[in-house]
């Protein structure tokens, strides 16, 4: 029965795994950007799942909250930034080598309006992101990086 329980946990975080890959978050975020159905579609998606185990996805998990705050009525925009902000933060804390969460941060950063005081590390993950850009194998988003950091 135990390696039966095992199995089926097994398959499970493979099959999950398999539905969430990286190509497709990251071509679905720039989409939500603009596009509250698809933002909201994520983050109902991920946020009750257990991602601690994939950094990545966990990050994405947190830029989701954070258009949830850019497409939510007005009283809720500032609870959505806020999660958003600490479970990304939480992210790059426990991998903070990680190109793709410094990616993502620095492109919340230099999006986000200046009040909500979330620019401090805007010149930390620029120099990152120049000392690591060669670690980077996909072009689309190698090319991403290239002009995150340039503009």
């Amino acid at each position: 029965m135990k390696w039966f329980t095992l199995l089926i946990l097994f398959f499970s975080f493979n099959s999950f795994s398999q539905n969430y890959d990286r190509e497709t978050i990251r071509k679905e975020f720039v989409v939500s950007i603009e596009d509250e159905e698809i933002a909201e579609k994520w983050h109902t998606e991920l946020k009750d799942k257990d991602l601690k185990n994939d950094p990545i996805l966990e990050g994405y998990r947190a830029c989701f909250y954070f258009l949830m705050s850019k497409h939510a009525v007005f009283y809720k925009k500032i609870g959505y930034f806020t999660d958003g902000k600490k479970l990304l933060e939480q992210c790059i804390n426990k991998s903070p080598n990680n190109v793709e969460l410094r990616f993502l941060r620095i492109s919340t950063q230099k999006k986000v309006p200046k009040f909500l005081n979330y620019h401090k590390n805007i010149a930390e993950d620029t120099e990152f992101l120049k000392k690591n850009l060669n670690t980077v194998k996909e072009k689309p988003f190698k090319e991403a990086i290239k002009l995150i950091i340039e503009s």
